[in-house]
């Protein structure tokens, strides 16, 4: 996920003019990677094609890719977390969590978050062995009630949860589908996972976050 290998070199002359509807495409992948991200897709896209990014990424942005699908063919078996619990870290505490299970508790996710402390760590475990814990960069950076809003329209899609970093930091994919909300987490470490938790999850999940991320129901910037 994090390699890069090297671009080709960009054709000439002959290249064709790319038709209206890539050109669709390309405009709705920057919309959608811009997420909870302040910037525009303009300055995305310049920014994508100045760094190191991902080539998976780069190809979606590039319109060349459903991620989306690619994401779902490399990550076909993830987890179904059903069960999901909210506490504070302690009386009083500007921590809290969020902990989504499977009913055999074999795999679960959770969330910590402080925004006293400008936190917001996702930690995947499974078989109560092995955990990997992704870390937003500077969650006070989002624009976290731009990201809810669109979690709650979109009834189908994918959704950057990633700071003004991006992919130089620990970022989050998430794709919200009728049946399930699939949740992708990755690192420029190269490590990589990947949930599915159901509807009324995902409702509980986004009713905890808005309490924690949008506490004063900040108006949203729909641009």
């Amino acid at each position: 996920m994090t390699d890069t290998p090297e671009r080709p070199a960009t054709l000439s002359g002959n290249m064709k003019r790319p038709s209206a509807t890539m050109v669709r495409r390309v405009i709705n992948r920057l919309e959608q990677a811009v997420g909870a991200d302040r910037s525009t897709p303009e300055a995305l896209a310049a920014l994508s094609k100045t760094t190191s990014t991902p080539w998976l990424i780069q190809q979606f942005l590039d319109g060349a890719v459903d991620l989306e699908a690619e994401l779902f063919e490399r990550y076909p078996n993830a987890p179904l977390l059903s069960v999901a619990k909210f506490r504070s870290l302690s009386d009083n505490s500007t921590h809290k969590i969020a902990y989504l299970s499977a009913q055999d508790e074999d795999a679960s996710l959770h969330i910590d978050l402080d925004p006293a402390r400008n936190l917001a760590h996702f930690t995947f475990t499974l078989g109560g062995m092995m955990s990997y814990r992704y870390i937003l960069d500077n969650p006070e950076g989002i624009d976290r009630p731009r990201w809810l809003d669109l979690m709650e329209r979109r009834q189908a899609g994918l959704t950057f949860l990633w700071s003004e970093s991006r992919w130089q930091s620990d970022y989050l994919i998430w794709v919200v589908r009728r049946y399930s909300t699939h949740i992708f987490a990755f690192s420029p470490n190269g490590s990589s996972a990947a949930v599915r938790i159901t509807p009324e999850s995902t409702r509980e999940v986004l009713g905890w976050l808005n309490k924690q991320w949008n506490p004063q129901g900040s108006m949203v910037n729909r641009w």
